[in-house]
């Protein structure tokens, strides 16, 4: 339920243009989420995060991307998102593989890098 209102409030802070705000709750909700309340760490959490928390996650990827974007930060991301991405294979989550997926297609064509984003 927390994750969930935070996904809440990370839209809303989004919509006002609160950008650094937005991205804050949001990466606090996926860690909340991969740690799934057992002090798991991010090498063992495959197993651990429930089937029905996957497309909030992938929704709090979204969020955390769109406000990365509006703080033109989006570049700093990458390295989570390529991480973030193999756990989510992973744990065959569908969802945030494939968010996971379109976010660093989306990056690659911002920054005109159309032969890296072919071989993704």
């Amino acid at each position: 339920v927390e994750a969930w209102l935070l996904s809440i409030a990370s839209r809303l802070l989004w919509n006002d243009g609160q950008f650094a705000k937005s991205a804050s709750v949001a990466q606090n909700a996926i860690t909340l989420i991969e740690n799934d309340s057992s002090g798991a760490s991010r090498e063992t959490v495959t197993n651990n995060i429930s089937p029905t928390l996957f497309p909030l996650l992938a929704r709090l990827h979204r969020y955390r991307s769109l406000a990365a974007e509006g703080l033109e930060q989006s570049h700093l991301l990458w390295d989570d998102c390529v991480r973030s991405h193999r756990m989510a294979c992973l744990r065959r989550d569908v969802d945030t593989s494939s968010t996971l997926l379109n976010i660093m297609l989306r990056y690659l064509l911002n920054a005109n890098q159309v032969e890296q984003a072919q071989k993704l």
